[in-house]
């Protein structure tokens, strides 16, 4: 019985360290993200410096809008994001892409 719980022990303790390792990759990734987008100690240096910006991307202009909002709170008129575009219902429900997809590869 005494072995059972050990057992249970070393695989709640693996499965936590596992979970963690996880955490610190994710945490990585985003860092390096808002590297790239030039996003240093919570300023985006290129806006500060008064280059504009133009994001080209076969991804989600909602999305990256929304993580400048989350990340820098604020938006930023010198940036132009060229990107696939969502459109929602009343509900706020995805229903379609707006405009040409000519972004998607």
């Amino acid at each position: 019985m005494r072995k059972k719980k050990e057992e249970n022990g070393g695989r709640r303790k693996k499965k936590e360290e596992e979970e963690e390792e996880e955490e610190e990759e994710e945490k990585k990734r985003r860092k390096i993200t808002l590297e790239w987008f030039g996003v240093v100690d919570g300023r985006l240096e290129l806006h500060e410096k008064g280059v504009p910006i133009l994001i080209f991307s076969a991804g989600l202009a909602d999305i990256i809008e929304e993580v400048f909002r989350q990340k820098l709170h604020r938006s930023f008129k010198n940036i132009k994001i060229v990107s696939n575009r969502m459109a929602f219902d009343d509900n706020g429900r995805l229903v379609s892409f707006k405009g040409d997809p000519s972004t998607l590869l």
